[in-house]
């Protein structure tokens, strides 16, 4: 059982400095990428190929309930959405649904702004060519 015990206890040390060294490499990867996004809006340029691989800019919308939901959930609830409330929203699936509102009318972004925690954030996506 020792070894067992040993092992178990180097395995959780061994994921647990993985899991570091994974949130430097993300930490990093978002100061590149924030740079990426800078210089390639700052030249017009919303694609571009690298070595077989396509870089493009691209925005991630994300939406939350705030502390105080009662204007959010009144709003939801106004607009159609009633269906996506339960005794909490799931986070994504509220993404999800204002985003594809919000790309229809990017106006609404405004009125959601009033009522939602609402960010948004530019982005590059990576393709493989």
């Amino acid at each position: 059982m020792e070894d067992i015990l040993k092992r178990v206890v180097e395995i959780k040390r061994e994921i647990k400095a993985k899991e570091e060294e994974v949130k430097k490499l993300k930490e990093q990867y978002e100061r590149y990428e924030y740079e990426l996004v800078n210089e390639m809006k700052e030249k017009e340029i919303d694609k571009i190929s690298w070595h077989g691989t396509t870089v493009y800019l691209t925005k991630q919308l994300s939406i939350s309930l705030p502390k105080d939901s009662e204007n959010a959930v009144n709003w939801l609830i106004e607009h159609g959405y009633s269906d996506i409330l339960k005794l909490w929203v799931n986070p994504r699936t509220l993404t999800a649904v204002l985003r594809e509102e919000v790309e229809k009318d990017e106006n609404l972004k405004e009125q959601l702004k009033e009522v939602f925690n609402l960010w948004e954030k530019e982005r590059v996506g990576i393709r493989k060519l």
